[in-house]
């Protein structure tokens, strides 16, 4: 990059930063409409655990396991006895979720 270059780039960058702010948008332009219906009234309906009372994680059935990761040479890499996961998770994924 040619020193002229440099000083256009950086004078550039300042000229940005020297810009003024976001001006508040005027009300009644279709931005500031659009803003003001969405501002503070997003609601997300229950769907997946609408049914079950109370904390959903505790009706989930849980299982000790024991984890293993080996290298391609049989090494053991890392070894976990009695890990609790959930019973109907792979033997791969509690393997990789305990290891982390």
């Amino acid at each position: 990059m040619s020193p002229t270059a440099k000083m256009d780039y950086e004078a550039d960058i300042l000229e940005v930063l020297r810009a003024p702010q976001k001006t508040k948008l005027k009300k009644g332009t279709k931005k500031a409409q659009k803003k003001e219906q969405v501002k503070g009234k997003l609601q997300v309906e229950n769907l997946l655990t609408a049914s079950i009372k109370g904390d959903p994680l505790d009706n989930i059935e849980y299982e000790k396991r024991d984890t293993t990761i080996t290298g391609t040479d049989g090494a053991v890499i890392f070894e976990l006895k009695g890990a609790e996961v959930p019973k109907q998770w792979s033997r791969v994924a509690s393997d990789v979720a305990v290891s982390k």
